[in-house]
C-alpha cells in the first residue's frame, strides 16, 4: 500500500529485467549480429562481470555524495548509453568489445545493491510508521520481482523475436537479425532510463531518512526508559 515501496518495486523491475534480457540474448547478439566467436563472447561477458566488481565501490562512494537514489539514477542513465552504444562496436572488433563490456558491466553493479538499500531506508520509514520491523517480508517482494523479470526475459523475450523472423538456430537466416539488435540494446536502455526516473523522483530523500532515524532513535531510547 505504501507508495514508495511501489515504485521501488517498479524500478527494480525495469532496472533488473534489462540485464536478463541482454544476458539471455548475450551469445546471439555477439556472435550472429556482431561476428564474435564463441570464446571471444565468453570472454567478453568475464569482463562485463569484471566491470560490475570494479563499479561497486564506485556507486557506494557516489551514493554516500549524493544520495542512493541519485547515484542509482545517474547509474541507469549510463548504463542505457553505453547498452545502445554497443551497435558502434566495429565487426568482431575485440579491443572495441572488450572495452565498452568491461564499461558496460560498472553501471550494471549499482542497482544490485543501491535497490536493496533504498529498500532497507524504507524500512525504517515502515517501522516509524507502523511500528512493526517489517524488514524481511519488504527484501523477501524485492527478491520476487527480481525473479519475475528473469522469467520474463526467457519467456517473453524469445516468443516475441521469433515472430519478427529470428531463427536462433547457428546456421539460421540472417532475417530478425535486426530485431534482435534492437531487442538487446533498445529494450534494455529504455528500461533502465523509466526505471531511473522513477528512482529520481523517488519521495524519500537522504534527508528525509535522516530525520526518519533520528525518530526512531529517540524512540528506541524513551521505550528502553519505560
Amino acid at each position: 500500500k505504501r507508495p514508495a515501496v511501489v515504485r521501488l518495486l517498479i524500478a527494480d523491475f525495469l532496472i533488473g529485467t534489462g540485464p536478463a534480457i541482454t544476458g539471455a540474448l548475450f551469445f546471439f547478439f555477439f556472435e550472429r549480429v556482431k561476428g564474435f566467436e564463441k570464446g571471444q563472447a565468453s570472454l567478453l561477458l568475464l569482463l562485463y562481470f569484471v566491470g560490475g566488481l570494479v563499479g561497486a565501490p564506485i556507486w557506494n562512494w557516489l551514493a554516500q555524495k549524493i544520495s542512493k537514489h541519485r547515484a542509482l539514477a545517474v547509474s541507469c542513465v549510463a548504463y542505457a548509453a553505453m547498452t545502445v552504444g554497443i551497435l558502434a562496436i566495429p565487426q568482431g572488433n575485440m579491443a572495441a568489445g572488450a572495452t565498452l563490456m568491461f564499461l558496460i558491466g560498472i553501471p550494471y553493479a549499482a542497482g544490485a545493491f543501491l535497490l536493496r538499500a533504498i529498500m532497507a531506508d524504507v524500512s525504517d520509514q515502515e517501522r516509524l510508521e507502523g511500528g512493526e520491523d517489517r524488514t524481511a517480508l519488504l527484501y523477501a517482494i524485492l527478491a520476487g520481482t527480481v525473479k519475475i523479470g528473469s522469467a520474463t526475459a526467457i519467456f517473453v523475450t524469445f516468443p516475441a523475436l521469433q515472430m519478427m523472423g529470428f531463427n536462433p538456430a547457428p546456421n539460421g537466416a540472417s532475417e530478425g537479425l535486426g530485431a534482435l539488435a534492437f531487442t538487446y540494446t533498445a529494450i534494455p536502455a529504455a528500461m533502465a532510463l523509466v526505471g531511473g526516473w522513477l528512482i529520481m523522483r523517488f519521495p524519500l530523500t537522504s534527508e528525509k531518512h535522516a530525520e526518519i532515524r533520528t525518530a526512531l532513535a529517540e524512540r528506541d531510547v524513551r521505550v528502553a526508559g519505560e
